[in-house]
């Protein structure tokens, strides 16, 4: 069965309805867009966007033999560009917080794919080529740091 046929499948299910699925296929990504009514976007997001981050794994398990190396993404009503969007503002208020006070700015509460997307930006973005990211664990769980480059 192919990944938008399980996904729509789930979804009815669910008792969605009124739902389009997008496949946008790459050779290194695979997205899978979904808009559906906005009432019915939060139960598939869930808090902190814990549902869709489940959805995501469940379906990355299912076809994980088709899909390879290649990365899924399933992003609901534009949740994920939103999110991307905070977090970027965020990057920007760390860098310019290291750079008026100095030492490191953490980002705590990412999921593994916000997480990657700020590494991916900081090693891309020119203008944050002065600047490095990595995780660590802690107490309260996972935490990216963004910091300055050693010269």
């Amino acid at each position: 069965m192919k990944i938008e046929k399980y996904l729509e499948k789930l979804l009815d299910l669910l008792l969605m309805e009124n739902y389009e699925i997008i496949v946008e296929d790459s050779p290194e990504t695979m997205t899978l867009k979904i808009a559906l009514a906005e009432q019915d976007s939060g139960i598939l997001i869930g808090h902190h966007g814990d549902t869709i981050s489940a959805l995501q794994r469940l379906l990355r398990t299912v076809y994980n033999d088709e899909l390879g190396e290649k990365r899924l993404i399933v992003n609901i009503n534009d949740y994920r560009d939103a999110r991307e969007e905070k977090i970027y503002a965020m990057i920007e208020k760390g860098v310019a917080k290291i750079l008026q006070y100095g030492g490191d700015y953490r980002l705590y509460r990412l999921n593994s794919g916000e997480r990657f997307f700020v590494h991916k930006t900081i090693s891309e973005d020119p203008k944050l080529s002065n600047f490095t990211s990595f995780s660590q664990d802690e107490e309260d769980g996972r935490v990216l740091v963004i910091a300055i480059k050693d010269e």
